[in-house]
């Protein structure tokens, strides 16, 4: 009998993980409160529920008998899947150590508790006293719900007079009706991502690239990894090993991780997220092309309680990078204008949209329209893609 593997989410970004499952072999079941999500024609079963309705999915999980379950590339349904596994005894992490890493507020309070680098920072429920903070800890400041993804509700706040608009933006976006303001911490080099893999308690694998930004939009929401980083491999042992006290302090013994980091101008390292989720925007399938490791197969294989015994640290080859495909202001999709000498790097195409579909500013991972992946021939050729990005990639609206 095919063993069952249930998908919280069935949005683009989770497809190929849902794919890769039905491929194997498996009998794949999905989950989203969205009846058109595009994961549903590439599974066996679909079900239109919430994947943070958690007494649902345990209900229906209990019903088929489920090998395992994935929260792929979310954050908001990785403590549903947390949830079952636990009760359901099948591969997984448990409850709380899940929602420490998914939840800004309870991250940030572990990591000031534990002595780990931590921008300043206070938690809010209602608007009052929070410019006297602001103005206490001093602009530039982040405003964010403490329960999104995505960069959904986040806000660089330059100014004073931004910051009623941010709070109520970020009040927007977060379930929980709580924000956090953050001082921002002054980067030396790029912010770093990238996704790992755990084993029992210990970091396997880890592989970490410099994330790049469009200052033209709002400087916060990626466009795109790019490996190698620029960064010292004795930075990234360093955060290895503070990596592995946080899984050991934290308690995640399985699983993929997903991060986000930076070091200071004195080169102190600071963890902005570490979710415990695959990364989006196709990081897992760059990270196979430039390392020969493939991510998906691993998180699957270990969901349905196959033991994981070949996964090694390897380095990566070659120049490689993502682009979420986005648009510098609202309208009716037109076309995508890409520069000739670019075409000849991309090697996957990923577009979600057509011809007079509406489409936003990209400011979250909502307006995201598509995904490339890119082999470049050096370092230079690369980086000259993310410095004036729409002189090689545009997308026309009208």
């Amino acid at each position: 009998m095919k063993k069952k593997i249930l998908f919280l989410g069935a949005s683009n970004a989770q497809v190929p993980a849902i794919k890769y499952a039905k491929k194997i072999g498996l009998h794949v079941i999905s989950c989203d409160q969205n009846k058109k999500s595009p994961g549903f024609k590439h599974s066996n079963e679909n079900y239109i529920i919430s994947t943070i309705e958690k007494e649902k999915i345990l209900k229906l999980s209990r019903k088929l008998k489920i090998d395992g379950i994935v929260s792929y590339v979310s954050d908001i349904s990785a403590p549903t899947a947390a949830y079952v596994s636990q009760k359901m005894n099948l591969v997984g992490n448990s409850i709380k150590s899940v929602n420490t890493l998914v939840n800004k507020e309870l991250f940030r309070n572990f990591l000031k508790k534990h002595k780990f680098n931590y921008p300043k920072y206070r938690v809010f429920k209602d608007k009052k006293n929070v410019n006297m903070f602001v103005k206490k800890i001093k602009l530039p400041v982040f405003i964010k719900p403490t329960d999104s993804s995505g960069s959904k509700g986040v806000t660089k706040v330059k100014t004073y007079k931004e910051i009623n608009k941010a709070y109520n933006l970020a009040m927007q976006y977060s379930k929980k009706k709580k924000i956090i303001v953050e001082k921002q911490i002054t980067r030396k080099g790029n912010q770093i991502a990238g996704d790992g893999f755990v084993i029992n308690g210990k970091l396997a694998f880890r592989c970490w690239g410099d994330e790049n930004f469009n200052d033209r939009i709002n400087g916060i929401i990626t466009i795109g990894p790019s490996f190698p980083s620029k960064h010292s491999e004795t930075k990234f042992k360093m955060a290895h090993k503070e990596t592995q006290r946080i899984l050991n302090l934290v308690g995640i013994k399985n699983g993929a991780l997903n991060f986000d980091f930076i070091f200071d101008k004195h080169d102190n390292l600071y963890f902005l997220e570490i979710a415990p989720r695959n990364g989006g925007g196709l990081l897992p399938e760059l990270i196979n092309y430039s390392t020969k490791v493939n991510l998906i197969k691993y998180t699957i294989e270990q969901s349905i309680g196959n033991k994981i015994t070949n996964l090694k640290q390897k380095e990566v080859k070659g120049f490689w990078s993502s682009f979420m495909i986005h648009s510098t202001r609202n309208g009716n999709f037109k076309n995508i204008y890409i520069k000739k000498k670019l075409r000849k790097r991309i090697i996957y195409n990923n577009l979600f949209v057509k011809k007079g579909d509406k489409v936003k500013k990209y400011v979250n991972a909502k307006q995201i329209l598509g995904n490339l992946i890119l082999n470049f021939k050096n370092n230079k050729e690369m980086l000259d893609l993310y410095r004036s990005p729409e002189k090689f990639i545009r997308v026309n609206v009208e």
